[in-house]
């Protein structure tokens, strides 16, 4: 009897859901944005569960940031996994970083933090400004498992808000971080291209350093 009562207590315990920041172990932003092919910024408009917890989504793309995408909606997936990130609501816009699978379906770039809910849509604003100073984010969970260097703390935190319950945390702007991440993406693609550059120059003395040895 006291075995088949601490089997229950101990299979009880592994059940709870796990909530807090103890869910997910933190990355940083910059890495985020590296990993991402694409950076877009649209509300949901249709959800779709897939089994227990897995779902596809629907967005509306308002702009994009990064990579290359020119259609008007597009449809991202999460997995069945407990602590991986779901859209469950269609009342908030959200900046999303994805990445496409070898399937060819988007999904977030990084597990469990890559889809960002705005702290105001865009038909709750008086003008329909998308770099509006009320339109950003909350640094609170699942946010907080991304950070942030000094230089990004400096350039993209703007203080702290209020929350619709009363509380005040810092707040993300949209306007600053829509520089930032255009900045970085600038500064990927040239890195990439010195390396191609450089790789292309490497093939070439080599090739030149072959025929020369064959020719002798």
């Amino acid at each position: 009897m006291k075995k088949t009562t601490f089997a229950i207590i101990i299979l009880f315990f592994f059940l709870l859901p796990t909530t807090g920041d103890c869910r997910l172990n933190k990355s940083s932003f910059s890495s985020l944005i590296k990993q991402s092919e694409l950076i877009l910024e649209g509300s949901v408009i249709k959800i779709e569960r897939i089994g227990l917890l897995g779902g596809s989504a629907t967005i509306k793309v308002f702009r994009v940031f990064a990579g290359q995408y020119d259609k008007p909606e597009i449809t991202i997936t999460w997995g069945g996994e407990v602590h991986d990130q779901a859209i469950e609501s269609m009342t908030t816009d959200r900046l999303l970083f994805l990445k496409k699978t070898q399937e060819g379906i988007y999904t977030g770039s990084h597990y469990g933090r890559s889809y960002w809910p705005f702290s105001s849509r865009v038909i709750d604003l008086k003008r329909t400004d998308l770099d509006s100073e009320h339109r950003g984010f909350f640094y609170e969970y699942p946010l907080t498992m991304v950070t942030f260097s000094k230089k990004e703390n400096a350039t993209l935190f703007v203080g702290k808000k209020e929350t619709p319950y009363g509380k005040k945390i810092s707040f993300i702007s949209m306007a600053k971080l829509k520089k930032y991440i255009k900045s970085m993406t600038v500064l990927q693609k040239k890195f990439h291209n010195f390396k191609d550059l450089n790789n292309t120059a490497l093939l070439t003395q080599s090739s030149y350093s072959q025929g020369t040895l064959r020719a002798t």
